[in-house]
């Protein structure tokens, strides 16, 4: 019976894919300059519409990426164990430590306990 229970806490992030993994570095540094380019747009200007598009873009794309990789681990896990244990963290906290922030929105830990 305890083999067939798994300690979610110690896995802290999704296994990514490498292509995953660096995909998801160069949308981090393309929201930057995506970002930093929109800020010197004309507010109401064609161009800063087009931009805001294209950064709109770029965060949903990366929201795929993740979400994909929530549902690979979460399926994995299903299918390879009859009972899983989930410890109830303290997101928020863990949100405020600049250290442990992006890991954490990463992993989107209330999505992977629903």
């Amino acid at each position: 019976m305890c083999s067939d229970l798994i300690d979610v806490k110690r896995r802290v992030s999704p296994p990514l894919t490498p292509r995953q993994a660096s995909t998801s570095a160069r949308a981090r540094r393309a929201v930057k300059r995506l970002s930093r380019s929109l800020g010197r747009k004309v507010k109401g200007s064609a161009n800063r519409l087009q931009a805001k598009a294209k950064l709109a873009r770029l965060h949903a794309r990366i929201a795929n990426i993740r979400n994909d990789a929530l549902h690979k681990l979460t399926t994995g896990l299903v299918e390879r164990f009859d009972l899983i244990g989930i410890e109830d963290l303290h997101v928020r906290g863990m949100m405020a430590n600049r250290h442990l922030a992006r890991a954490v929105a990463d992993v989107g830990m209330s999505e992977f306990g629903r």
